[in-house]
């Protein structure tokens, strides 16, 4: 079960040529700014937190039970729903609902070697205006049920009761593009009148995975 969802991870990725290292490719990955992936060890997720200026009990690493969850769906029915909710870099407005109000993802954000995640202006009202089709595959509660807390702090929720809620889905081997979406969330996120937390989920360990399977 473990290898068919990384093999899964592998096939439907769109920037999963980002493990693959033909001098080609190695062109590409620095022009677009990525790096091979590594595991998301402690000290590193520490540095990282501190650059985005991130409270440590918001933060996440997601782990590869998220693939065996997407990965049971129907492929037929869900088959979209799937490949957007596999890509790297995300910014999911959960708002109090545990469903999205409005959804970026890397693969609906143009451009070369930089992506443009602000195309149609989406970021320019407040909630922004979604660039990806929204669903109900992905709850923030199974989200966030399949993350390991940071230093296994009390893992969040959502509802009338808590801060409006932005979940950043982000990650070292992209990091230059997940600077770029975590900017453009921190200024969309001065129009919110109301108290608002950005939730900070790390996927670099899965990554890590899938290029150890793919060398397999």
């Amino acid at each position: 079960m473990q290898r068919k969802s990384i093999r899964v991870l592998i096939t439907c990725l769109l920037l999963l040529g980002s493990i693959t290292f033909n001098s080609c490719m190695q062109i590409f990955m620095l022009k677009m700014g990525m790096r091979s992936p590594h595991i998301m060890n402690d000290n590193r997720h520490a540095r990282y937190l501190k650059e985005f200026d991130a409270p440590k009990e918001s933060a996440y690493l997601l782990d590869s039970n998220y693939l065996y969850f997407l990965d049971i769906n129907d492929t037929t029915q869900f088959r979209v729903e799937k490949k957007n909710h596999y890509q790297p870099i995300q910014a999911i407005y959960y708002g109090h609902e545990q469903f999205q109000e409005a959804w970026f993802i890397n693969c609906y954000a143009p451009g070369y070697p930089k992506l443009n995640w602000n195309i149609d202006n989406n970021f320019a009202s407040f909630p922004p205006t979604s660039a990806a089709p929204l669903d109900t595959l992905v709850s923030f509660d199974r989200l966030i049920k399949h993350a390991t807390a940071y230093k296994n702090h009390e893992k969040s929720k959502v509802g009338k009761d808590q801060p409006y809620t932005v979940v950043f889905i982000w990650n070292r081997f992209m990091i230059r593009e997940s600077r770029s979406l975590h900017q453009q969330i921190k200024e969309n996120l001065k129009m919110c009148k109301e108290p608002y937390r950005i939730i900070y989920i790390n996927n670099d360990n899965i990554f890590v995975d899938a290029d150890m399977e793919k060398s397999k």
